[in-house]
């Protein structure tokens, strides 16, 4: 959170990169920002710039989900432990739950 950090991201998107109907997407990345979960990353402003839409989230310091499980990989030189393979598995499906109850389809 950048009140606790002072970092957050800024994450750009042309809209014209999207192919299809556009209409949706500002209202469905609003929609998301609605959303407050431990294990999913805050978006904390949308909004759109001309043709460019404009994504400001939580800094992840760890990277996305593929990324550290790569880095983890690497560090173990093998296979990662189960341990930390279902404590990844359990936040991410806590996460999904939240995100589901919250009427948010995927």
């Amino acid at each position: 959170r950048p009140e606790a950090t002072g970092l957050a991201v800024l994450r750009t998107l042309g809209l014209a990169q999207l192919g299809g109907p556009k209409g949706g997407v500002l209202e469905e990345v609003v929609t998301l920002a609605r959303l407050r979960h431990p294990y999913l990353v805050e978006i904390f402003e949308v909004f759109q710039d001309g043709g460019v839409l404009c994504v400001m989230t939580e800094y992840a310091d760890e990277g996305h989900v593929a990324a550290r499980v790569a880095r983890a990989r690497a560090e173990a030189r093998e296979r990662i432990e189960e341990r930390l393979a279902l404590q990844w598995f359990a936040q991410a499906l806590l996460a999904l739950r939240y995100v589901h109850e919250s009427g948010v389809l995927h």
